[in-house]
């Protein structure tokens, strides 16, 4: 019964060590107007202490804030809605990025393949190697950060060119073509 009593007063001095309040050190805010407010300030309302590349940084980024600030507080149904109008904002990036990188391919000749395998494929990759090459310098031995880098194109490249292969086969497999001679059946 003694251990049981120390184990659970040391359980309880950690608890209280570690007990910090959680809405002070919170990401989100509470309100569309928080959000909006934080988003249109340049470094998030606290001007005194902004460097001269904080400004830089809030008026080359100002559409992506104002538009990340429009997506609805997590408070908002429990994060729910949040997290559908995030997957559906990404969608859309996602759309745009795939748009104009096939008309910047088309400008120089490129087809959608070679567009999407090196351009999309190397500029989504790029910030996670710059991130593990910083990463790699500060370890004794770089293994994780290589492989993670290596793991990460791999997977990039093989779902990239596996999911649509694999949706081409289905959609084909169910809208079966047949062509006899000049005229093409579909069932």
């Amino acid at each position: 019964m003694l251990e049981k009593d120390t184990y659970n007063s040391v359980v309880d001095r950690l608890m209280l060590m570690t007990n910090t309040n959680l809405d002070a050190i919170a990401v989100h805010s509470e309100t569309w107007g928080q959000q909006l407010t934080s988003a249109m300030n340049v470094n998030g309302g606290d001007v005194s202490s902004a460097t001269t590349y904080d400004y830089i940084i809030h008026y080359i980024t100002f559409q992506w804030k104002v538009l990340f600030a429009l997506i609805p507080p997590p408070k908002i149904f429990h994060g729910w809605l949040t997290f559908f109008v995030t997957l559906i904002v990404m969608g859309l990036i996602m759309t745009l990025t795939g748009d104009l990188a096939r008309r910047f391919g088309c400008v120089i000749g490129l087809s959608d393949t070679i567009t999407g395998i090196t351009l999309v494929a190397l500029g989504t990759s790029l910030p996670e190697i710059v991130g593990a090459s910083f990463a790699a310098r500060g370890e004794k031995e770089a293994d994780g950060c290589l492989s993670h880098i290596l793991g990460r194109i791999a997977v990039t490249v093989l779902v990239g060119v596996g999911m649509p292969w694999l949706v081409a086969a289905i959609y084909h497999a169910f809208n079966m073509v047949e062509k006899t001679g000049d005229k093409i059946d579909r069932k």
